[in-house]
Parts: C-alpha cells; sequence; structure tokens
C-alpha cells in the first residue's frame, strides 16, 4: 500500500514514517525483518527497552481487575501507591503527584498550578512564566507558548500567548563571550532582568529543563547555575518549575537532572520515562507549600484530563519505578552513559564537522558544524540532521534528528538517548553506525 492508501493522516503526508512490527530489548523489528538499534528510544521514552513482559504482565492484571476510573469523583489503590513511589524518588520538599497522560499535559498543568498558586495567595496579577529563548515544553498551546522553539511554534503564533524569554544556557556558543572556565552566569542573572522588565508583580513562575532534550540535546549549565537560578525566584517569589519530561526518570544518571545539583524546585514534570513507552503516563510532583496554600484556601485546581490517574497506567507506571530500583537501572545509565560520550568522543571527536558532543547520562547529544574552528553552522537549508537519520536507518540505528535557533544562530544536532539496558557492544554499535552514516552525509 501506499501512503494514501492507508486511513492514517501521518505527520509528514510527503515522508511517511517505516512501519515497525515488533520490538525486543534495544531494536525494533520492521515487516520484513529488518533489525533497527532504538538508539533514541524513540525520543527519549522507552528507558526499559521494548517487549518487557513484567510491564505486560502487570497491564493485564490491572486490566482485568480495573481499567478506568475518573479522577473527578474516584480513586484507585494503583494511582495511590504510584504517587507515593514517585514521591519517594523526588526531592525531599516535594511530596504530593498530580497524574496527568503526557509530557505536554504536565507542563500546561504546572503553569496552571502556579497561577493557581499565587491567586490563592492574593497576587492574582501574576501570570507570566519566563522561559528560555532554546526550549521545548510541548504542543498544547499554553507548552506551546513557553517554549523558544520558533520551527514548532511559527504555524500557531497567533493563537499562542507571549511569554517572556531569557538566554540559555548554552556555553558552546555563549552570547557573553563566555568560556566554563571564565562563566559569571550571565545566563541566570539573565532570569532577574525578565523578571524586573515585566514587573515583578505579573511574574508567576519560570520553567527550564535541568538536561535539554529536543531544542540542543545534551546541553546542561554548570550546577551553580541552578543555585543561582533558585535564589532569584525565592528573591522575587516566584515558582522555580523544572521540565524533566525528557531528563527525568535516570535519563541523567540521576532520578531528576535537577539531581545534579543542591536545588531543590517547586515543581517537577515529568512523562516519557515514566511510562517508558509502554502507557501514555505523566505527572507534575508538587512542592508540600503549594499544595497546602491550595488546600487551605478553598482546596480546588480547576484542571483535569479525562485519562489522567487511570489504574491502568498507574500499575505500569509504579511497576517501572520498581525495576528501576530493583535493578539499579539509573546507576547504570550513568555508566552506559560515560562510555557512549567517551565512545563518542573518541571517533567522532576530530571529524571536521563535528563541533560539539555533550551531555548527562543517556541523553547525548552531537551539534554539527559546517566550519569547526568558527563553529558556522550547515543551515536550516541542508536539512543535515534528517540525512543522517536517514543514512543512520540504512545501517539499523535510530536516532534522534533536529535543529533550532539558538542565541540567533541555527544549530544541526542528534540525539542519543538509547535504553538504559544497552550493553557496552550496543555502545560500540550505535558509535560506529553513525561516523559511518555522517561520513556518507557529510
Amino acid at each position: 500500500m501506499t501512503e494514501d492508501e492507508y486511513s492514517v493522516f501521518w505527520r509528514n503526508l510527503t515522508d511517511p514514517p517505516l512501519i515497525i512490527d515488533r520490538g525486543k530489548g534495544v531494536y525494533l523489528y520492521d515487516e520484513e525483518g529488518n533489525e533497527y538499534l532504538d538508539a533514541a528510544s524513540g525520543a527519549a521514552v522507552c528507558a526499559l527497552g521494548h517487549g518487557n513482559s513484567e510491564i505486560a504482565n502487570v497491564m493485564k492484571e490491572q486490566t482485568e481487575k480495573l481499567n478506568y476510573t475518573h479522577t473527578s469523583d474516584y480513586a484507585s489503590r494503583p494511582l495511590i501507591e504510584f504517587s507515593e513511589r514517585l514521591a519517594s524518588i523526588s526531592p525531599e520538599g516535594l511530596t504530593k503527584v498530580h497524574p496527568v497522560s503526557g509530557g505536554s499535559e504536565s507542563n500546561e498543568t504546572a503553569i496552571k498550578l502556579a497561577r493557581t498558586y499565587h491567586k490563592m495567595r492574593g497576587e492574582s496579577e501574576r501570570y507570566k512564566i519566563v522561559s528560555r529563548s532554546s526550549s521545548y515544553h510541548g504542543a498544547t498551546l499554553g507548552a506551546l507558548s513557553l517554549s523558544g522553539k520558533t520551527s514548532r511554534q511559527r504555524d500557531y503564533a497567533p493563537m499562542m500567548v507571549p511569554n517572556p524569554k531569557i538566554t540559555p544556557a548554552y556555553c558552546y556558543r555563549c552570547p557573553f563571550g563566555e568560556t566554563p572556565d571564565s562563566c559569571s552566569l550571565e545566563c541566570a542573572d539573565d532570569l532577574e532582568r525578565a523578571i524586573v522588565q515585566e514587573g515583578e508583580e505579573t511574574v508567576s513562575g519560570f520553567i527550564a529543563e535541568p538536561v535539554s532534550g529536543a531544542s540542543a540535546p545534551g546541553v546542561h549549565p554548570p550546577d551553580e547555575y541552578w543555585e543561582r537560578i533558585r535564589e532569584i525566584c525565592d528573591r522575587y517569589g516566584i515558582l522555580l518549575i523544572v521540565d524533566e519530561v525528557m531528563s527525568g526518570m535516570g535519563r541523567t544518571g540521576k532520578w531528576w537532572g535537577i539531581d545534579h545539583s543542591d536545588v531543590e524546585p517547586d515543581m517537577i514534570c515529568s512523562s516519557k520515562g515514566l511510562g517508558s513507552g509502554y502507557t501514555p503516563v505523566g505527572a507534575v510532583v508538587i512542592h508540600d507549600d503549594i499544595y497546602r496554600t491550595v488546600k487551605e484556601a478553598d482546596g480546588s485546581f480547576n484542571h483535569g484530563f479525562t485519562y489522567e490517574g487511570n489504574p491502568i497506567s498507574s500499575a505500569v507506571g509504579s511497576k517501572i519505578i520498581e525495576i528501576m530500583e530493583r535493578d539499579g537501572l539509573v546507576g547504570r545509565a550513568a555508566a552506559m552513559g560515560d562510555k557512549l560520550l567517551t565512545r563518542l568522543k573518541e571517533l567522532l571527536g576530530d571529524h571536521p564537522n563535528v563541533g560539539e558532543i555533550r551531555g548527562r547520562g543517556l541523553l547525548i547529544g552531537v551539534e554539527f558544524v559546517r566550519d569547526k574552528s568558527t563553529k558556522e553552522p550547515f543551515g536550516r537549508e541542508s536539512d543535515l540532521p534528517v540525512r543522517i537519520r536517514e543514512a543512520g536507518i540504512d545501517k539499523g540505528i535510530h536516532v534522534y534528528p533536529g535543529g533550532s535557533p539558538i542565541n540567533g544562530v541555527w544549530t544541526d544536532h542528534v540525539m542519543l538517548s538509547p535504553p538504559f539496558t544497552i550493553t557496552e557492544d550496543h555502545v560500540n554499535e550505535i558509535v560506529s553506525d553513525l561516523r559511518d552514516a555522517v561520513d556518507e552525509v557529510i
């Protein structure tokens, strides 16, 4: 059948996706039996890999017992247990969990909850959320309004609410002309500038990824950055929301990307690895201060989604956390991430068109440049990352392509975010196939 003969309205109607028949471990298989190493976990989703029978059994058992309850009327024991497990792996002050069905929903929920929190404290003028100019926080209009990835926003700009943006923490192309050794955290201080410019009485919160995902994979600031951000948020009474949809659930080698610093956020937004591709699930983990403020006002949060907190997704989320704890997979992500980063630098670090290899744990980005000495990019019209992905698929590997403007410069990159269950042999396979794909395209 051709793409026009299917009933699916594809994301790209001129380039329909490859049809995958099954998956097992770190591999995917198409209908002809061809094998592909899923070096991106889809989109940093499948932390446990594919075809996990333990999770399949949990889904079967829960489906047969209780498949759905609506959270406006009912609760379920799986939801309660899931929330307890998720809170137990979160920073100490974050004790409450609001379940949702995905990453966009988690960020949408957080910004609405921030608004609710300030209103219930008598500061009803606070509604603006500051974010970074290189970022992606989701596809819903609220979350998209916070994103700095203009290629995702362009078609819907008239429908979005503008929010202030600050300079991203992107050392490779620092707009302040600093290096990591000389950094004075001007990119963090830019938050204070934005708050003052907007009027502190109107700002509700600041949202950012501790380790960047799709917009600039693997980019992360010095740990002191978050200490400065926390100080500024506290000074002006705004909430610190960390978007851990990609970087959370162990992907960076700690449960949360923010755990690499000593900072306690006010909310953590999670999804992707939380369901590991087995079910649509997400959550906002909420500081106890926010919970008590809302409870002691009228106790009402006017927000919700149909499938949030459903028993099947809750049971799966609990099981995934249990497996990660039992099998030491967070530590494994750290160890295998170190091996993957080291091997990438050995085989690709000297490539004339590889500008930077960066990341934490198994959230790694490779940025490509036309000229290594000047960092001149290839440019959007080159479609370089997509061509590298296509060459990789021909060689039996899937990487996640991306490109976005950062500090006024278009950047080309691919993201490597394989399942935590990869071995050293898989690491060597990923790096070898990626190097061959790069050599073929550039």
